[in-house]
């Protein structure tokens, strides 16, 4: 994006501020330095990367009705130059919400959520993992949508929007149409619900998911997706497991993935936009310690069961001070060659330094 752009996203977002009286003004700027280590035989055996991300989001909230905007600006480093350019603008979100007494409205750019957030989410919109920020914000996409309560523990949500394509063999459209919707209710302290959704040109969606308790906190979903024709259906799925210990001081959690139309094997992996990863079965695997409120420690793996390689990431989080953390994690891959978490591809270990301050 140029210096033009930039420069329009911050007279916009100052309009903004200057519009309104009682803006609330926060945000964050977090510094992600990675160093990755390859074998010997590579050209480059080490590459360094940086990430500036500078984030400022803007609040107000008048009678009935509230404004939510959330810009970013992305300055980037690589050794190897990999970055289409050195600095990047974005608004995440920026919508109107109105709440009149039959429902909620929002119009602008929102981030559309069906079933239960989080990783392996199969009604997720735009997949991906960054395995380096597992909680990234998800960029929202243009939308009006609409939430009408149910008494207090059910609902319906409808939506229509428009974001930009991605390369993805099932649709040639250079900006994709969605809408879809989705109901949902709370029984036995379980959250469950049925979405039905149009992605894009021949990819829809349609399934069930939950979430509760029972000794053990258990989620589960199932997405059924079939293009135009209905004619080449395949099942997407997942099942996932957690528990605390100690006053919630100790947490391990699990969920396996499944995509029946990910390969079976190595030769057959390719990109799809309606799959995470490459593959058909992958499990993910994480245990966290909360030492106390400044420091806590965490552990976690993703592993692909087609081709047994394995991503693992042990990592440190520590409050400098009010506002200001320091995180330290290193990733090791088990694979070889051609397999999905390959030293070979990713780098035989990679260091991550990110430094957070919010405001």
């Amino acid at each position: 994006m140029s210096i033009k752009h930039i420069i329009i996203i911050v007279f916009i977002f100052g309009f903004q501020i200057n519009a309104f009286s009682q803006v609330l003004i926060s945000g964050a700027i977090r510094n992600d330095a990675a160093y990755t280590w390859f074998e010997d035989e590579h050209k480059d055996s080490r590459r360094f990367d940086d990430i500036l991300e500078n984030k400022l989001i803007l609040r107000y909230r008048g009678d009935g009705w509230k404004f939510y905007g959330d810009g970013r600006l992305y300055l980037y480093y690589a050794d190897t130059r990999d970055y289409k350019d050195e600095y990047e603008a974005k608004i995440m979100r920026s919508f109107i919400r109105y709440n009149p007494s039959i429902g909620d409205f929002t119009l602008g750019k929102t981030y559309i959520n069906f079933g239960n957030s989080g990783i392996f989410n199969p009604f997720e919109i735009q997949k991906n993992v960054i395995l380096s920020d597992l909680s990234n914000d998800k960029e929202g996409l243009l939308a009006v949508e609409f939430i009408l309560p149910v008494g207090d523990l059910s609902g319906i949500k409808l939506y229509s929007g428009t974001y930009e394509n991605e390369a993805n063999a099932s649709s040639t459209e250079e900006r994709c149409y969605a809408g879809g919707a989705s109901i949902w209710t709370n029984a036995l302290n379980f959250d469950a619900g049925i979405v039905g959704n149009r992605l894009r040109e021949n990819s829809n969606i349609a399934g069930i998911y939950l979430k509760g308790d029972v000794i053990l906190g258990v989620q589960a979903a199932y997405a059924f997706h079939y293009n135009d024709e209905i004619d080449k259906p395949h099942r997407e799925a997942n099942l996932g497991f957690d528990y605390s210990f100690f006053d919630a001081h100790l947490i391990i959690s699990s969920i396996f993935y499944y995509n029946q139309n990910g390969a079976k094997k190595i030769e057959d992996y390719i990109y799809s936009a309606d799959g995470y990863f490459f593959a058909k079965y992958y499990i993910f695997s994480s245990i966290k310690i909360i030492y106390d409120e400044f420091l806590n420690f965490q552990a976690g793996s993703f592993s692909n069961l087609i081709d047994n390689s394995s991503v693992i990431y042990p990592s440190v989080e520590y409050l400098l001070a009010d506002g200001l953390s320091i995180t330290a994690a290193v990733y090791f891959f088990t694979g070889k060659k051609n397999m999905e978490f390959s030293i070979d591809t990713a780098g035989f270990l990679s260091s991550l330094l990110r430094v957070e301050a919010k405001f």
